[in-house]
């Protein structure tokens, strides 16, 4: 039988938790391919999930509205950028222990959306 092959993943976040006690952030990155090289993307962050996901020109962004988090980045010579969320001081998160945070980004000539990614926020 033919095994499927699984698609790498277009977004991943370095650390998937944040602890709230000791601070700290996530490495965001995109890989998009060089076919999207030298493009402006945006990165959006939201509580809210992935799915149904936002609807926007002919593409369907895997994060819910509203949204949190938008940062702006270009592409590299072969299609990888990334952002970060943080860094965030001891303490700071702590009312927001358990809450799952969904991240997706597109590029702005609305060509190419990645996959969800989340990270949590842990004590």
């Amino acid at each position: 039988p033919a095994i499927a092959s699984v698609a790498a993943p277009t977004l991943v976040a370095n650390l998937p938790a944040i602890s709230a006690s000791a601070g700290g952030s996530s490495l965001l990155q995109v890989q998009a391919g060089p076919a999207q090289a030298g493009k402006v993307f945006v990165m959006v962050g939201s509580i809210f999930g992935s799915a149904p996901g936002t609807p926007i020109g002919g593409l369907v962004v895997p994060v819910n509205l509203p949204t949190f988090y938008t940062a702006v980045g270009t592409l590299d010579g072969g299609g990888s950028g990334s952002t970060t969320l943080g860094p965030f001081p001891p303490g700071f998160l702590t009312v927001a222990v358990g809450i799952q945070a969904t991240f997706a980004a597109l590029t702005t000539d609305l060509a190419f959306t990645t996959n969800a990614a989340t990270v949590t926020i842990v004590f």
